[in-house]
């Protein structure tokens, strides 16, 4: 039988870390190892022998809440693979340099420049990838970033479906089913679980409060595939518009070029077009007073803040999970006996309960 241990991600919104354990074939492996993000980042419960049983790590994609406590699992003594797509091993490098500023002493080698990063190819998609004689997996795209991926596991006899952050209706990125259908567990993200947000709603929402031309408008973001819809969405909309963007989120739209069998139909030339484009301009001090958009996480003053993270304006957010119908809509392609929903805040995740087919049961936080 497959054993979940929940470490981090269950009823918050962050920290996502999952051991599965496989007493039959002694199979140990970890699923994502995130912390909550904040100051301090809140970390998962790690411990040494945790890191020295496992056999295998996969990570979903590179966003801090799915790979932060990496440097705390080596630290305790994990030496095995570190499985990604390939192109999230590419997001890997600025991601690493924090990790060593962080640490106290600049420039000294430790234990998380060791981890072994192993990235699977573009073509292995849909393929099974062996590992021994009793773990083997297979992933798709999932929608949510450049590189994010989900797994399907088979492990003895049994298998497991691992969504990790899914967007099934994402404009840029690729999100396809998984050819398996029928897991011993599956463990599904519902980030926005709790309510209801109709994406074309939203757009439209955001383009009437960014209306006036003459006004200078902040939109938050970070490396995500919100960002990249939501630049793409705004540029396609907004065709007289000056759009400034933060030299990362613009080095990212380029490096979703680099990897386009992540994108969908059509995104390659849409984003060739925009990094060509003259009203696009890398984002400057200078810029702080021209009229336009700003795309970045660091506040600009004199700009009109648009929170499309912000609950407290829900006609404004954007999401970037799945919501009600989105898991409903999983649901009816992936079976299980055992389900798991991860990445909800507790509220959220009571209301999606409540949504949910009265034959689900709740049983220690795993529904059958």
């Amino acid at each position: 039988m497959i054993n979940l241990h929940i470490l981090g991600g269950f009823q918050e919104y962050g920290r996502n870390c999952f051991l599965i354990e496989h007493e039959e074939t002694d199979t140990r492996i970890m699923l994502d190892c995130g912390v909550q993000n904040g100051q301090p980042e809140v970390y998962p419960p790690l411990t040494p022998e945790i890191a020295q049983s496992l056999d295998a790590v996969f990570l979903s994609h590179v966003h801090n809440d799915h790979i932060g406590a990496l440097p705390l699992l080596a630290d305790m003594g994990y030496e095995g693979a570190v499985w990604l797509s390939q192109a999230s091993f590419a997001q890997l490098d600025p991601i690493q340099q924090h990790w060593k500023q962080k640490n106290s002493a600049p420039y000294q080698i430790t234990a998380a420049d060791k981890l072994r990063f192993t990235p699977f190819s573009p073509e292995s998609k849909g393929q099974s990838i062996v590992l021994s004689e009793h773990l083997s997996f297979e992933w798709g795209h999932s929608g949510h970033m450049l590189g994010s991926v989900w797994y399907i596991f088979r492990i003895g006899e049994e298998s497991l479906f691992y969504s990790g952050d899914m967007v099934l209706d994402s404009i840029t990125f690729q999100t396809e089913p998984p050819a398996q259908s029928a897991f011993q567990l599956a463990i599904i993200d519902s980030g926005h679980g709790g309510q209801v947000t109709s994406r074309t709603t939203s757009e439209q929402t955001l383009l009437k409060a960014l209306n006036d031309s003459e006004v200078s408008y902040q939109i938050p973001v970070s490396l995500s595939g919100k960002a990249c819809d939501l630049i793409l969405t705004i540029y396609k909309q907004l065709p007289g518009r000056r759009l400034f963007l933060d030299q990362a989120v613009r080095n990212h739209l380029a490096d979703c070029l680099s990897y386009a069998a992540n994108l969908n139909i059509g995104m390659k030339e849409r984003l060739e077009n925009l990094l060509r484009d003259e009203r696009v301009t890398i984002l400057t001090t200078d810029h702080a007073s021209e009229a336009g958009i700003y795309f970045t996480a660091n506040k600009i003053c004199g700009t009109k803040f648009i929170p499309v993270d912000s609950a407290a304006h829900p006609e404004l957010f954007y999401k970037a999970h799945p919501d009600q119908k989105d898991v409903e809509k999983l649901l009816q392609s992936i079976q299980a006996e055992r389900l798991v929903f991860f990445h909800s805040k507790p509220q959220d995740f009571s209301k999606l309960i409540a949504y949910m087919p009265k034959e689900l049961t709740l049983n220690g936080g795993v529904y059958k």
